[in-house]
């Protein structure tokens, strides 16, 4: 750990209670916090439901689906060929076509919308969402139609997956721990999670993320990075394979992606 982190770190644990930090790293990331909950953080901040997210994510999605760019992500349009993502190279090298995937927060469909040629056609993508992006989603399905099956629950996925996908969403989940021992029962081959903050701290707070100049309005949303050991514990029926990070994720909280394999 970097020292100035220790600092800052023991700040943290003398001031916490009635101090509120902001800190600014790369990549836009500021953090206002620790707090000791959900529920508290989510009383400072907008949530995740925002109006303004959905819409950005629509219509960059739009821009895709109508031959305007070549890919989004997180709400841009990009015009320009796609970079080479790890957790796609290494979903490309198990995946089958036909086979039950389900992308766990992902939004109208972007990984499979964006990789068309790897994914489409296939009756069998789930993408499990709140219910203001199914209702967008379901949309986008019928107006371009497209086969995708979007769901607010593991529940109501209809088939055994193949492959669960969590990318930028486990840290924004207030009961991510339930999700995560839900999918270790379910059992699907192989987990990837990708663009996920980790700790090393034991200790599990809440924090404010405060996204600047990036919406048409500032927004703010709970967000807990977490502890990579406890992850795995849970995961009891997984063994790790592999880990990667992408040069576009901030670098604090340290993003990382993983790839777990399901045990014999």
């Amino acid at each position: 750990m970097h020292p100035s982190m220790n600092v800052i770190n023991k700040l943290i644990q003398k001031f916490r209670v009635n101090t509120i930090f902001r800190i600014f790293f790369g990549n836009r990331l500021y953090l206002d916090g620790p707090y000791d909950s959900y529920k508290i953080a989510k009383e400072h901040s907008d949530g995740y439901q925002s109006s303004e997210i959905l819409e950005k994510v629509y219509k960059a999605t739009e821009e895709v689906l109508n031959k305007k760019a070549l890919w989004e992500r997180d709400g841009t349009a990009f015009y320009t060929e796609k970079p080479k993502l790890r957790m796609l190279e290494i979903l490309s090298k198990y995946y089958k076509k036909g086979d039950c995937i389900v992308d766990f927060g992902g939004g109208l469909g972007g990984l499979f919308l964006n990789n068309q040629d790897i994914f489409l056609p296939n009756k069998n993508l789930y993408i499990i969402e709140q219910e203001n992006f199914i209702r967008k989603g379901l949309k986008i399905c019928s107006k371009y139609n497209l086969e995708l099956n979007f769901c607010d629950s593991l529940l109501n996925v209809k088939l055994h997956p193949y492959i669960v996908i969590f990318s930028s969403v486990l840290q924004y989940i207030p009961n991510h721990n339930s999700i995560i021992k839900s999918v270790n029962e379910l059992g699907p081959k192989y987990i990837f999670i990708d663009r996920t903050c980790f700790t090393n701290r034991k200790e599990i707070y809440w924090w404010v993320q405060q996204v600047k100049n990036y919406y048409s309005i500032n927004i703010s949303y709970p967000v807990c990075p977490l502890n990579l050991d406890s992850i795995l514990k849970l995961l009891c029926h997984y063994k790790l394979i592999e880990t990667w990070y992408n040069s576009f994720d901030p670098k604090f909280p340290k993003h990382r992606g993983l790839l777990l394999e399901k045990c014999l």
